[in-house]
């Protein structure tokens, strides 16, 4: 199965994302590949955020530091699929084929 599958297939099998972004997870543009790296994770949990960034930025590192964590050194899958005004940035660890991480941002900002 190829990676574009995988991330398909997780998307739509995620209950915890929205229906219809669910039923859109074909529509998702390009698939990234990555490995959750330690130096990636350090980032993340940087303690700057919330001066750089503002309270929701520093607050959105916070949980996609949380989920990821557990998956350090894995394979993961990313891509993003537009819904409603909004973009989900979702995440899919490569081997347990499961969302581990989604976000949203809007569109046109």
């Amino acid at each position: 199965m190829n990676v574009r599958e995988i991330f398909i297939r997780a998307v739509q099998n995620a209950q915890d994302i929205p229906e219809a972004v669910r039923s859109r997870a074909q529509e998702v543009g390009e698939i990234r590949e990555a490995v959750l790296t330690q130096s990636y994770l350090d980032f993340l949990d940087r303690g700057s955020w919330e001066k750089t960034r503002g309270p929701r930025f520093a607050k959105l590192m916070r949980q996609r530091l949380a989920h990821m964590l557990p998956f350090r050194d894995s394979r993961t899958l990313g891509g993003c699929i537009a819904c409603e005004r909004l973009e989900y940035d979702i995440t899919v660890d490569i081997v347990t084929e499961a969302v581990i991480h989604w976000e949203t941002w809007r569109l046109g900002h």
